[in-house]
């Protein structure tokens, strides 16, 4: 990691620099928003709908709104949500939409809670899978 390297190659010219922690940990990719808060879901109720969600395998999961947030909710459970948000008709597999939600988890998790979206192609950006509250 860049910064890391940077840290490290700095401590040899600014001793003091040698204890210092990266400034980043590790990098969250750009497709992925973190929205965590203290309203967001709980992570294990998001854990939970994510394993219901894996159950649907390659059965197509399609945004269907064409008003409002235009937003299609796949699957709930407890205080979450999963779906996807963007272009009516926007589709894709329930497995892939699993695999973009189980990195939301793994980069946005705070204190037992989860929120974000994962930008997925086209749309100008506004095509994303989501995890919200109930």
């Amino acid at each position: 990691m860049m910064i890391q390297t940077l840290v490290v190659a700095s401590a040899a010219i600014f001793p003091s620099l040698a204890l210092a922690k990266p400034l980043v940990s590790r990098q969250i990719p750009m497709q992925i928003s973190c929205d965590t808060s203290a309203n967001s879901p709980y992570s294990t109720d998001v854990v939970a709908a994510l394993d219901i969600l894996k159950g649907k395998g390659d059965v197509q999961c399609v945004q269907n709104q064409s008003g409002g947030a235009m937003c299609t909710e796949f699957q709930s459970y407890g205080s979450a949500k999963l779906g996807i948000c963007g272009d009516n008709g926007l589709s894709i597999t329930c497995r892939d939409a699993t695999y973009y939600l189980q990195q939301i988890i793994d980069d946005c998790v705070q204190q037992g809670k989860v929120g974000g979206t994962y930008q997925v192609g086209g749309g100008g950006g506004h095509n994303r899978v989501q995890i919200w509250h109930t």
